[in-house]
């Protein structure tokens, strides 16, 4: 998860009137002022919203602009903070269809009420606002005006998982979520009825931010069910869409549902990404809805433009963590151009010493405590505690750290003796050639490196815990197999993309023969030897 997120966090508007900005557009005029003015009012009561959902999308058109955008936005997080957490009051809010049905009867009322709707341009706007889609408009413009006044997502954040608050908005996680983890599911009503991508990016947004609070609400077995079928929603929608598009390029007014797609599938990454570490109940948390959830993501793969390669690749990952979460035999029976692709990915991972610098990498920026079973949430502004030797477990406090060195099944302190003259002579922060170099120049190999996994990591595998020294032997075998693999399938990568591959193949198939791997890894290798093979025959034909 690195690069391949950093596409804007901004959203087309999805009203299809074209409306030229000047300088009336800037908050700082009179008449953007009073507009905004009224909008504060009508979105003040979240349980009651009163604005004129024409007027809010009229509000996003103009002060969103790309002439006045950056200042307007600046304004806004600065001096109208609270406008910005209305509006996420709004979106929030655990409706019932009773108040959804009765709500967008009445915003017809609404418009035509308005002060404005003898304007030439609010008549023009408001041709958008048919009575079937007046809600979900506003609600996409809503959620436009949120997203463009998100802090930017940048790599460094990304890569560092750190969304953090500010002394401007969002200065804190009340400003997304007032009603605390039950936002999630007022917001999830939304994703799953408004065909827009501006809905989509908000939940990602306060999914970064607020990871903790997602993982609170969707804890619950019933909750995780109605999250994983609207997930499923989501998928044949946007595939749907896709299809559809193929047949009507020419529509005006709607936004690709490419972006729609591409927006969907960062959220699912993410949430694969993030949760696979920060989230205990992440092994059981797709158990029981792994055939739904596969039936949606491979027509959603195969339904992606041949310009969205990075799309694929997120839908391939949350695809692979399906297929995990059914066990070893389910990932044997993943379709073949997905196996491949995944295949393709592992094979690059660059063998056991960058697999060993990632790891520090994310256990260093980690914001959970490394205490087993410690229950407490570092927030974004929380205070951490970092052993002072080895630098990388971080801790929620002093009686975790000093608990964690001695007193758990995998006590730090036999594993900081062996990590803390690697990470001196060889920080995780090197170039990854660097940091091999520098490891095997210290005479570190796999046996070592097995056991530094089992102390950092080891506690996270089912029944590592029960045991003693017994499992904790067990488990270091099994990383040691682990990072065995690795290492083979980075000199396979490096045989298979060299232009003697011919001549290397007879030593590669006695390696790989010779080599105690699993089932499924040997026959994916072999699968994947024989077609590089007859792929670089039919290129020299």
């Amino acid at each position: 998860m690195a690069a391949d997120h950093l596409s804007p966090m901004s959203t087309p508007s999805s009203c299809s009137a074209h409306v030229a900005s000047d300088e009336s557009s800037a908050l700082s005029s009179p008449s953007a002022h009073k507009l905004l003015e009224e909008l504060e009012r009508g979105l003040r009561d979240p349980a009651s919203p009163s604005a004129c959902p024409v007027c809010v999308a009229l509000f996003e058109l103009l002060c969103m602009h790309p002439s006045v955008r950056k200042d307007n936005i600046r304004l806004l997080r600065t001096e109208h903070p609270q406008f910005l957490s209305d509006i996420m009051g709004v979106l929030t809010a655990v409706r019932n269809d009773t108040w959804c049905s009765e709500f967008a009867l009445s915003l017809q009322t609404i418009i035509h009420n308005c002060s404005r709707h003898s304007h030439a341009m609010h008549g023009r706007v408001a041709r958008d606002f048919t009575s079937d889609r007046c809600l979900p408009r506003l609600l996409a413009s809503l959620c436009s005006i949120v997203n463009n006044c998100f802090p930017e997502i940048t790599g460094r954040s990304v890569d560092g998982r750190r969304f953090r608050f500010s002394k401007y908005w969002p200065a804190q996680p009340c400003d997304l979520l007032a009603r605390g983890p039950d936002g999630f599911h007022g917001m999830l009503r939304w994703l799953t009825n408004v065909d827009d991508a501006s809905v989509i990016r908000t939940y990602t947004h306060v999914f970064l931010w607020c990871r903790s609070s997602f993982y609170t609400a969707f804890a619950d077995r019933d909750a995780t069910s109605v999250f994983l079928r609207a997930v499923c929603h989501l998928l044949k929608s946007a595939t749907a869409a896709l299809r559809r598009r193929q047949h009507d390029r020419a529509r005006r007014g709607t936004i690709d549902p490419g972006h729609r797609m591409a927006c969907l599938a960062e959220f699912l990454d993410f949430l694969a990404v993030l949760g696979t570490d920060e989230w205990p109940i992440w092994g059981e948390f797709l158990t029981g809805h792994e055939s739904e959830l596969l039936a949606s993501l491979t027509p959603a793969i195969d339904a992606c433009r041949d310009d969205q390669d990075v799309v694929r690749a997120h839908l391939r990952n949350f695809l692979y963590q399906v297929h995990s979460s059914l066990g070893d035999d389910s990932l044997r029976y993943m379709p073949s151009r997905v196996a491949d692709k995944m295949f393709e990915r592992d094979l690059s991972g660059g063998g056991s010493f960058e697999l060993f610098r990632t790891l520090l990498n994310t256990l260093s920026m980690r914001r959970c405590c490394s205490l087993q079973g410690c229950p407490h949430k570092i927030s974004s502004g929380g205070s951490l505690f970092t052993c002072a030797s080895c630098k990388i477990p971080r801790y929620c406090s002093k009686a975790c750290q000093t608990e964690h060195w001695g007193g758990s099944v995998y006590p730090h302190k036999v594993t900081c003796a062996l990590l803390t003259p690697i990470v001196t002579r060889a920080p995780p922060s090197m170039a990854p050639d660097a940091f091999e170099a520098a490891c095997r120049a210290m005479g570190v190999d796999v046996g070592q490196l097995s056991i530094i996994f089992a102390g950092l990591i080891g506690h996270r595998i089912p029944g590592a815990c029960e045991g003693g020294s017994m499992d904790r032997d067990r488990v270091a075998a099994g990383f040691a197999m682990m990072l065995g693999e690795a290492n083979l399938l980075h000199d396979f990568h490096l045989a298979l993309n060299s232009t003697s591959l011919d001549l290397q193949m007879p030593a590669l198939y006695r390696r790989l023969d010779n080599m105690d791997i699993h089932d499924e890894l040997h026959e994916q290798l072999s699968r994947y030897m024989k077609k590089k093979v007859q792929s670089q025959h039919r290129r020299v034909r």
